[in-house]
Formats: structure tokens, C-alpha cells, sequence
């Protein structure tokens, strides 16, 4: 796999990804929120541990059912991310590009945090 049809097709799965837990995300920060303003740092960290996991799922799950769409082989796949992601300069446009993308589909207003 090229790099560029590497970088193209992972920021389809981020994009996806990103639409599908959309509201998902929302919900789990609203139990997050309930959460410190119990005081309940066990459940807090429980949540933040089960809301990242879900989300790696579903971003896998994207990213295993377009690249057998594709047909990608799996170990073409990961012998592509293993090279391209250990190879400093792609790293470092992957990154790029894929921080690039989590901007422009964010929809939700940065704030500043408070104690509260």
C-alpha cells in the first residue's frame, strides 16, 4: 500500500469513526461530569477507561470492515502501518494530517475549563 492511499483511506476511518460516536461521546461525558461532581474518582477513571475503549472498538471496527471492503489484506495493512508509522517523517504528515482532520470536523466549542 502507498503511503498516500494509507493516509487517505485512515482518515476516512477517522472520519467515520468520528461521526459514529458523536453522541456516544456525549453521553459518556455527561456520566464523567456526574461522576466529579460526586466525588467519585474510582467511577470517574472507570468511565474515562470505557469510553476510550469503546471508541478504539469502533474505530477498529470501521478500519477492518473498509479495508476488507477494499480488499486489503490484513497483513498488507499492517505491514503498511507498522512502516509508515515508524518512519519518523511519515509519522510526523500522518499526524499532521490526521490532527488536520479531528479540527475541522469538531463541532463542539473548545472552553475554557473551570473548577467546576
Amino acid at each position: 500500500m502507498t503511503f498516500d492511499y494509507f493516509l487517505d483511506t485512515m482518515k476516512i476511518v477517522v472520519f467515520f469513526q468520528a461521526q459514529q460516536t458523536k453522541a456516544g461521546l456525549e453521553k459518556h461525558l455527561a456520566e464523567r461530569r456526574a461522576a466529579i461532581k460526586e466525588k467519585n474518582e474510582e467511577l470517574y477513571q472507570k468511565l474515562i477507561l470505557k469510553c476510550a475503549n469503546w471508541e478504539q472498538l469502533t474505530g477498529s471496527l470501521i478500519q477492518a470492515n473498509l479495508y476488507q471492503a477494499l480488499e486489503v489484506p490484513k497483513q498488507v495493512f499492517e505491514k503498511s502501518l507498522n512502516t509508515y508509522l515508524m518512519d519518523p517523517a511519515k509519522r510526523s504528515i500522518y499526524e499532521d494530517e490526521m490532527q488536520k482532520l479531528r479540527d475541522s470536523i469538531r463541532t463542539r466549542k473548545l472552553q475554557e475549563l473551570t473548577v467546576e
